[in-house]
Order: structure tokens, then sequence, then C-alpha cells
């Protein structure tokens, strides 16, 4: 299999270092800026009853040996899913790749990304109106700082994203795909309120599939909460939902990003990694992790982490 297409696929997607606003309009973003890490991902179409987890391997270098996946995401047509691997900090290579899918293989050839050549920063300027976010200007640069010209003949569109905060939930306020990368400007169809905005996103997709992805902060996201857990007690395996607020969505930087079982007396950092889902900004499916013990439930995110009121019973 390639890297795309209409079946099941694989991506590599680099992140720089975030950048901020600091109270002013023009990303801030100190130089020489490297890619600060990546992961895999693999999307599933056409296929209703997805696993609760894949398994990613890569090539010698790359980090991922049968590793699985760190994240889910459910199509909106219910037909399929995405899965994330957990970010790597090394320099991934092309060649054989897999993922394991429902105890099967599935083989991905992907070319050699060439990351440290095509790794393009994305510096945004807003345009603001009465408190709104009407606009948006860019200069590409490279993770030296030097400024990069259009043409550039493996880049193959430009996407922007702006998150924010809707009734205090982390939500994707705004995407405008299919830029072309002569074009360094964009004028938002539905202006945003800036207060609201936590981050903008700008991403880099190459001819090869993968994506490169500049993250600009503006105010950081709220901390998660947890209200309550259904079932409290589970085998492993099994599944809880967890409801609160501040989980975030899907593709949402500011969202929930682990979840840990804590045992007894534990913390959060040292609990057994779990596998989950973001059903939407109030409500997470977690698969109770092998090895998990009686303790509370911990979740992680940029904005801050929460601990459950509430104790798991590991059956």
């Amino acid at each position: 299999l390639g890297g795309g297409g209409g079946g099941p696929s694989l991506q590599l997607v680099f992140s720089f270092s975030q950048g901020t606003f600091g109270g002013g309009n023009t990303g801030l973003l100190g130089f020489p800026s490297p890619i600060a890490y990546y992961f895999a991902n693999f999307n599933i179409n056409n296929d209703p009853s997805t696993p609760a987890s894949v398994f990613f391997t890569g090539p010698a270098g790359s980090g991922l040996n049968n590793t699985e996946s760190a994240a889910k995401f459910l199509h909106g047509d219910g037909q399929g899913a995405g899965f994330t691997s957990p970010s790597k900090t090394e320099v991934p290579a092309g060649g054989a790749w897999s993922v394991g899918y429902k105890g099967q293989p599935l083989y991905f050839t992907l070319p050699e990304p060439d990351s440290a050549i095509r790794g393009i920063v994305v510096v945004p300027t807003v345009t603001l109106n009465a408190g709104a976010l009407v606009g948006v200007n860019w200069q590409y640069k490279n993770s030296a700082g030097a400024t990069v010209l259009p043409p550039q003949a493996f880049v193959s569109k430009v996407e922007l994203r702006v998150d924010g905060l809707v009734n205090s939930q982390v939500v994707r306020l705004y995407t405008q795909d299919n830029i072309p990368f002569a074009t360094t400007a964009h004028t938002l169809s539905s202006p945003v309120t800036w207060s609201a905005v936590t981050q903008i996103q700008m991403v880099i997709y190459d001819d090869r599939g993968n994506q490169y992805t500049s993250y600009w902060a503006n105010t950081p996201p709220p901390a998660p909460t947890i209200s309550n857990l259904n079932p409290a007690t589970a085998l492993a395996g099994g599944t809880i939902t967890i409801t609160g607020t501040n989980f975030g969505c899907t593709g949402c930087v500011g969202g929930v990003n682990a979840v840990r079982f804590t045992g007894p007396g534990g913390s959060g950092a040292n609990g057994v990694a779990a596998q989950f889902t973001i059903n939407s900004p109030t409500q997470l499916t977690v698969t109770v992790p092998a090895g998990a013990q009686t303790g509370t439930v911990w979740l992680q995110s940029i904005g801050g982490n929460a601990t459950s009121g509430q104790t798991f019973v590991a059956q």
C-alpha cells in the first residue's frame, strides 16, 4: 500500500515547537526551530466496527516497533476512524511501515520524507477588526529562520485551522483547506472573536502525503475537569465513559492527550496509560489497560490536568 488513496492510508505528521502571539498580531518563535516531534497517522474507511487501537511499526530509528496507538478519532459518518501513534522525537525514515489492524498487518511503503529539507514554518500575522479575527497573512520560513519563497515543487497545499472556546470547550472554530502555496493571505468567510481563539495552526501538505504543522498560541486552553466515571469498576479490556468538560475535539491541540489509571497512592504522570476516544468536548470512552489498579483516573492536556473525584475499582 502507499501512503494515501481511498483505502487505508498512513501519513507522517511533523510538528514544530509552539510559537505565541505574545499579546500582538504576529507569531513569535525563536529560530533555529527544527522539527520538535512527529507522529504517524493511520486512517481507515468503510469499517463501522473499528478496533480500540492499532499498532505501528516503522523502519529502524522511527521509534515505533509494534507500538500501540495513542488516540483514536471516529469519522463523522461512523464508517471509519483515524489512529495516531505516540509522538516521537526521532527522525523517521521512509521504507517499509506496517499497521497492525484487528490482528492483521497492513503494509505500507512510504517515500523518504526528507523532513529536514521539506519542513517549512508558516509564521502568521492576524488582522483584527472590532475584536474579531477577519484575516491572516503569513510568511514561509525554513527551520533556520530564512524566508522561503514560492514556488516549492514539493508543496501541494496549505491549511489554516483556528481553535478556540465555545461555552468553555475547545473546538475547531474555522478551517480553510486547499490554499495554494503561492497564496500568503486569507480573509475569513466568517469572522471569529479573537478573545475566544486559543490557537492557530498552519499546515503544509507535501506531495508525499506528509504534513508539517506550525502552532501559534493566543490564550491557553482551559484545563479539563472530570465529573463522572461510568462504570466506576471494570476488567482490563473493558470500557468506561468519562464525563466532564474541556476534553477538546478531533484535531484540537488543546484537547486531552493522555489518560492514565493512577492506582493506590499513585500520581498521574506515573500511572498506567490507557487508550481513549474523544467522543465530544464533554465525553471520553476509555479502554481499561492491563495492569490498571484501583485508584483515580487522571487526564492530561495542554491547558492542565484533572484527577477524578471518584475511585476506579479494578476487577
